[in-house]
């Protein structure tokens, strides 16, 4: 949903990356929408240099983390509510 919506947008939002750990059909999407870049894994997409932002639409109980590894990467972040429901994983995100 996000995707198509994102798609929408080109004078706002290029989308060169997407990741998905539970999809099969990865590459079949990034190739029907022209993405570059597509992983199992988010962090090959936090590792590469013209992925400025992230949105994070994953598992509630992942939000957490990915923030953090965004933030690590120097990435802007755009998270779906709420951030987590566990205050523990939420300690991961205090300020340093």
């Amino acid at each position: 949903m996000h995707l198509k919506n994102l798609l929408k947008l080109p004078e706002l939002f290029q989308v060169t990356g997407i990741a998905d750990p539970a999809r099969d059909d990865l590459k079949h999407l990034a190739d029907q929408y022209q993405i570059p870049h597509y992983s199992r894994d988010y962090h090959d997409l936090l590792a590469q240099e013209d992925v400025e932002s992230v949105l994070i639409a994953s598992a509630t109980d992942t939000h957490a983390q990915i923030i953090h590894d965004a933030a690590e990467a120097g990435k802007d972040i755009l998270c779906e509510k709420p951030i987590d429901t566990d205050v523990n994983r939420m300690g991961l995100l205090r300020v340093k």
